[in-house]
């Protein structure tokens, strides 16, 4: 796994995200005071990078640390990742 960490600043100022510039943005859990949302993005490397983005549930949760950032260095870790297709079997209602 490879990673590259980030500014806050950086991905909300540089790379618009979460709302903007990012090229996938999926809902992937949901608690009772925010919603984990995994935001996929490219960086000025042309590498696409994958991150936890903290959507509040309440507006008590509003201001709060979004990012899962790094408590002591203000820093974000990204993971590199790529787009593949992947086929996935489901079980479907049978018609008759």
């Amino acid at each position: 796994m490879i990673t590259r960490k980030f500014t806050v600043e950086e991905l909300e100022e540089d790379y618009g995200l979460p709302w903007e510039d990012n090229i996938s943005f999926e809902r992937v859990d949901k608690h009772r005071w925010y919603t984990v949302c995994e935001v996929v993005f490219q960086a000025d490397d042309g590498f696409y990078y994958s991150v936890d983005y903290l959507e509040p549930n309440t507006e008590m949760q509003e201001g709060q640390d979004c990012w899962n950032a790094e408590y002591e260095t203000d820093l974000v870790t990204a993971t590199k990742v790529v787009k593949k297709s992947i086929v996935v079997d489901s079980w479907v209602t049978a018609d008759a």
